[in-house]
């Protein structure tokens, strides 16, 4: 199957660092699907975890809206920022006009946490424009990456084709309801 997404830089990235075959530890990612969308792909092995998830009615080939949610597990920390700026810029191959909104870093529960936007008003893979909003989370051994991404008709800049209701709900998403809690911590995950 042929998967223009980025998840495929999130690998790429996770390969140039190396990937460790240490467990998981007590680790546990918050998100919830969307109502009426569904798990469209799932890829992984012990170090790596893919899920991409769309609404009812859409193809995996042709998403207009994405939600991708990746464990990657590491060899070496690296700051979430540092590995959202990376692929922003590997991500630049196919999108030469791709403009990153500033990164913001922060801790959340413990863990070390980056958000970012991206907007690429043409993606060479799709011949489509894609708008996106990130969340890395550093865990003991794992980066969490959780993606939103919208893809519209090519576009200009000046002129972003997409609903801000549901940009702004997808921010929000990413912001406030994506978080990393530890099982072993009472109180840190929800029941």
């Amino acid at each position: 199957m042929k998967r223009p997404s980025i998840s495929l830089y999130i690998f790429s990235i996770a390969l140039m660092l190396g990937t460790s075959s240490a467990v998981y530890s007590a680790e546990k990612l918050i998100y919830h699907v969307p109502k009426n969308w569904f798990l469209a792909f799932h890829d992984g092995n012990a170090s790596q975890q893919l899920r991409e998830y769309i609404p009812r009615g859409q193809i995996i080939d042709d998403w207009k809206q994405l939600l991708s949610v990746n464990m990657t597990k590491l060899p070496r920390k690296i700051a979430p920022a540092d590995y959202l700026a990376a692929m922003g810029q590997i991500a630049k191959t196919h999108c030469p006009n791709q403009v990153q909104g500033k990164i913001y870093a922060g801790v959340e529960n413990g863990y070390q946490v980056a958000i970012k936007t991206e907007f690429c008003p043409f993606y060479t893979q799709s011949q489509k424009g894609e708008i996106t909003a990130y969340k890395a989370i550093l865990g003991d051994n794992t980066i969490y990456v959780v993606h939103w991404a919208f893809r519209t008709k090519p576009f200009d800049l000046n002129h972003i084709p997409i609903n801000r209701k549901e940009w702004e709900r997808a921010k929000q998403y990413i912001a406030k309801e994506v978080y990393l809690c530890n099982t072993r911590v009472a109180g840190s995950c929800p029941k």
